[in-house]
């Protein structure tokens, strides 16, 4: 769970920065074109999640609790508001308000085309404010209990399980278990008041 560093607090995770697309549109150029916007809303939900729910240091871009989009513009540095808007009155994500520059993005204006003018893609403004709530909804959890914040690797090594694995695992699910104090495990210390065990699940 921590990969790659020799503690938790060593390692940002994160699916979306200001480099490159926002997660939104990361999501809608890389999912098919019938897809839904609310299976869309769905995916930008379990990947905020999956963050918000590892051990280690969640990152988060601004507006990806609100559906931002950038209009697939992959370096917006340079592209002013027009592009880079972030709407806290949640009436609009952004989407659809033109082909983004062409200095980083002309190769890929064939793709970007079609689906920028294509109206269901834009979500509404209840796609916007649900996404908000379940944002916050996610955030309440982890610090719901502090075995969503494990300060060492060991505590990791000791406490975090992964289920539904191996040969006769259902695909598309992941289960992570993290175990606290509790009678058959007295080796482990309480760092919860309430649950000695807690269980994950991502339906993807």
């Amino acid at each position: 769970p921590v990969g790659y560093t020799s503690s938790p607090i060593e390692i940002i995770n994160y699916v979306s920065a200001h480099d490159n697309e926002t997660l939104f549109d990361v999501i809608s150029v890389k999912t098919p074109m019938n897809l839904s916007v609310d299976e869309r809303c769905r995916i930008n939900h379990l990947a905020s999640s999956m963050m918000a729910l590892s051990q280690g240091i969640p990152f988060f871009h601004a507006g990806d609790e609100i559906l931002r989009s950038k209009s697939i513009d992959r370096d917006s540095y340079n592209s002013g508001d027009w592009f880079n808007k972030l709407d806290f009155t949640y009436e609009t994500n952004n989407w659809g308000v033109g082909l983004p520059p062409s200095e980083k993005n002309e190769d890929n204006w064939p793709l970007m085309k079609p689906r920028l003018e294509n109206p269901s893609f834009k979500p509404a403004k209840g796609h916007i404010l649900a996404s908000l709530d379940s944002f916050v909804d996610i955030l309440k959890i982890r610090y719901s209990s502090p075995l969503f914040r494990l300060s060492t690797a060991s505590d990791i090594k000791q406490r975090v399980r992964f289920h539904n694995t191996g040969p006769s695992s259902v695909p598309g699910v992941i289960v992570m278990g993290i175990e606290d104090a509790r009678d058959e495990k007295p080796e482990v210390a309480q760092l919860d008041a309430n649950f000695s065990y807690v269980v994950t699940v991502f339906n993807v």
